[in-house]
């Protein structure tokens, strides 16, 4: 059976990451669909932008969460000289407000990590055939758990609470029997949570908030039940209490 041809591009990408790891796995990913594209790096926003002020670039693949300048805000910059510069997101956090300001800056795409090369691919010939990608409000908003398995890609709306243990976190689902511990930190699993529905309550935990059925206002206490599952969470902050309990 004949193998599919990869595309010539003879074009220039600048990939923007704070993570050398992440840098060159995502190089790794774009050579093998467009092995004549030349790539150039920058580990923060404040080098991508003096790269791009001396090199010709084609196309743009731009992390969000970078110490510093977030990329989005380099975004914001970059669009006022280089408004036609294809530019694809490559991001750990499926936050809508991400997506939202994203559509905004008018972007390629928004590629969740790990990246599936067939939706890289895709949207790098539809940056340089000058066509949208797709509908970038997702349908169903996804998040990634980096578990001893592998990577778990779930539904935000199937977890009950997260919390922490160790160096590491326990996610516990609302509809499954076993927990799942998995190798992110509580702060990073916030960051990709959908603000709308889980509420950081306490130093240990995150819930979702659809699950909440009680609030003990004296004992700092919260409840929360899904099937037959029914959890007690206590020491909460006195802050998230009064929100509750409005």
């Amino acid at each position: 059976m004949q193998k599919n041809k990869k595309r010539i591009i003879k074009k220039k990408a600048l990939i923007v990451e704070d993570e050398e790891q992440a840098r060159l796995y995502l190089a790794k990913m774009i050579a093998v669909s467009f092995p004549d594209m030349e790539i150039q790096f920058a580990a923060t926003p404040e080098e991508a932008l003096f790269v791009l002020e001396r090199n010709k670039t084609d196309i743009l693949f731009l992390d969000v969460e970078m110490p510093g300048m977030s990329g989005l805000e380099m975004l914001q910059t970059l669009r006022d000289k280089l408004s036609e510069l294809p530019v694809i997101v490559v991001s750990g956090y499926n936050r809508v407000e991400y997506l939202k300001k994203a559509i905004r800056l008018n972007v390629v795409d928004y590629l969740n990590k790990p990246v599936d090369p067939d939706e890289l691919e895709l949207a790098v010939n539809k940056a340089f055939d000058g066509n949208p990608v797709r509908e970038l409000i997702p349908t169903e908003h996804k998040i990634s758990l980096n578990t001893e398995r592998g990577t778990m890609i779930v539904a935000p709306e199937k977890l009950l609470y997260l919390c922490t243990q160790k160096r590491s976190s326990i996610v516990i689902f609302a509809d499954e029997e076993k927990d799942v511990i998995v190798h992110d930190n509580l702060m990073s699993l916030e960051k990709s949570l959908p603000g709308d529905i889980f509420k950081r309550v306490s130093r240990q935990c995150i819930i979702n908030v659809n699950y909440l059925i009680l609030v003990k206002k004296e004992r700092k206490e919260l409840t929360l039940k899904a099937k037959n599952k029914e959890v007690k969470l206590s020491k909460i902050y006195p802050k998230i209490i009064r929100e509750l309990t409005k």
